[in-house]
């Protein structure tokens, strides 16, 4: 099981980029899992569609639905909250795009709670 301990961890071992990041901002993010995936990984994310990388948006989404299969309660609410719902609130969720495509199982019915 994956620990909302280890969510920057977790983070920076499948996104090595981001990794640079947070070893840069180390005095802010540190102990800040839910800050840093909201501003860094939902970031990543976005850019990674604007540059149109499947590559990285399928890797991303990917790793959403591992932490939504395999985390605690913790780690799997951050991802909704800090990823998912801000993903949601971005608009990038149209259900016959591309990121749709490209969601798990457990992400598509963490998105769909953002509609109720």
């Amino acid at each position: 099981m994956l620990v909302y301990q280890n969510a920057i961890k977790v983070l920076c071992e499948n996104f090595p980029e981001l990794k640079e990041i947070y070893d840069k901002e180390l005095d802010y993010y540190i102990d800040l899992p839910y800050v840093f995936y909201e501003t860094e990984f939902t970031k990543y994310i976005m850019e990674s569609i604007r540059k149109q990388n499947n590559r990285n948006l399928i890797k991303a989404f990917h790793f959403v639905e591992r932490i939504l299969q395999e985390g605690d309660n913790e780690f799997s609410n951050m991802v909704e909250v800090a990823v998912l719902e801000a993903l949601y609130f971005e608009g990038v969720f149209d259900e016959k795009g591309q990121c749709w495509n490209l969601l798990g199982k457990l992400s598509k019915e963490s998105v769909r709670k953002c509609n109720e």
